[in-house]
């Protein structure tokens, strides 16, 4: 079986829609069903033009609607996994579906795993996670909160000195990982290098879910630049604890980190980086500047 699952005695929690032009995504390491059931099916199938659709001509055919549908792996090769979830689906009906697939494709589909659930956790079992090739983890904003609210119980001092090198790890990281490729690409003329790798750096921490970012200076590439993060993944995070447990003034730490290091590996220069606004104060949005000084010793 390719799944684990684990039933709740309470419900557990709803997920709650935005209206946006945009969407939510959701990551297939674990489901939650709620008072009603939803059959997950995850096929090996061959890869092959139009395989995806057969599929789903088989459930929308039975008259069952598909919620989500993902492949789960880039199928470079001659299968690939696919994930379907199938709302107001019981065990009879994922059997079903199941059945009705292997009758209608047989010859192109290698196995199906169905399991059903209601108010329960379904877990995926997989072998990597991958964000591209890298592989990853899933740490989500409740779980920062609750480390980061730990990590400040020790001093402020010790604390914002801690989380500002961690954040410089995952800076240096972020351009060793997409940048350092763009910016060796040399028969293009060094700022629009610099400006790409910036705009990278916006989509990358997008991508990432440290938050909404805006770079002040961008086209200028002069020494100062000011940076606007919104929906900031830290701050955020804090925001819960700043009138329980005296979170209170400027607490981007890992941001800054993060920044600097990115900064720092891209210009190769010594930075500095302030945290001059932050949602923490009752703003709408971080806010940092960052000043450009003398060329890095060493990276």
């Amino acid at each position: 079986m390719t799944f684990w699952k684990i039933v709740l005695k309470k419900k557990g929690p709803i997920v709650r829609k935005r209206e946006e032009d945009i969407p939510d995504l959701y990551l297939d390491t674990v489901y939650f069903s709620e008072d009603k059931p939803l059959s997950l099916l995850l096929l090996k199938a061959k890869n092959k033009p139009g395989i995806m659709h057969r599929i789903t001509e088989v459930i929308t055919g039975k008259g069952k609607n598909i919620i989500k549908l993902n492949v789960t792996n880039i199928a470079y090769g001659d299968y690939g996994f696919i994930l379907i979830l199938v709302d107001d689906c019981d065990k009879s009906c994922g059997e079903e579906l199941k059945n009705g697939i292997l009758n209608k494709l047989g010859n192109d589909i290698v196995k199906i795993d169905v399991i059903t659930s209601t108010n329960s956790y379904v877990f995926l079992k997989y072998n990597r996670l991958l964000l591209l090739d890298d592989e990853s983890v899933i740490i989500t904003k409740r779980m920062i909160e609750r480390a980061i609210y730990y990590v400040y119980k020790k001093g402020m001092l010790n604390a914002a000195a801690f989380l500002t090198d961690f954040g410089r790890g995952i800076g240096e990281s972020i351009y060793d990982i997409f940048i350092s490729g763009l910016m060796k690409d040399v028969e293009r003329n060094y700022e629009e290098r610099l400006r790409d790798s910036l705009k990278m750096f916006i989509y990358v921490c997008k991508a990432l879910g440290l938050g909404d970012m805006e770079i002040e200076g961008l086209e200028e590439l002069g020494n100062s630049y000011r940076i606007i993060i919104r929906n900031n993944y830290e701050c955020t995070a804090l925001a819960k604890y700043g009138s329980e447990h005296g979170f209170v003034g400027k607490a981007g730490n890992m941001t800054k980190g993060i920044i600097e290091g990115f900064f720092k590996k891209l210009f190769n220069r010594e930075v500095g980086v302030k945290e001059i606004e932050c949602v923490l104060e009752g703003k709408q949005a971080d806010v940092f500047t960052v000043d450009l000084r003398e060329y890095a010793s060493e990276l």
